[in-house]
């Protein structure tokens, strides 16, 4: 659904669609566990920004 305010998308589904939602095919594998680091880079402007890297944990 569309928020009318903002028109931001709403994570929310409509619960009469949410509780016809198929049932997943198969078991999901074992997430693995992933951990989020900022590292730094430049962007095409040259701008110091932060990007976000998941990285496996040991």
């Amino acid at each position: 659904m569309t928020s009318i305010l903002t028109g931001a998308r709403q994570w929310r589904a409509d619960p009469a669609v949410e509780a016809t939602a198929p049932a997943p095919r198969r078991p999901l594998e074992q997430p693995r566990r992933l951990r989020m680091t900022w590292e730094p880079v430049l962007d095409e402007h040259g701008t110091r920004r932060l990007r976000a890297r998941w990285r496996a944990e040991r």
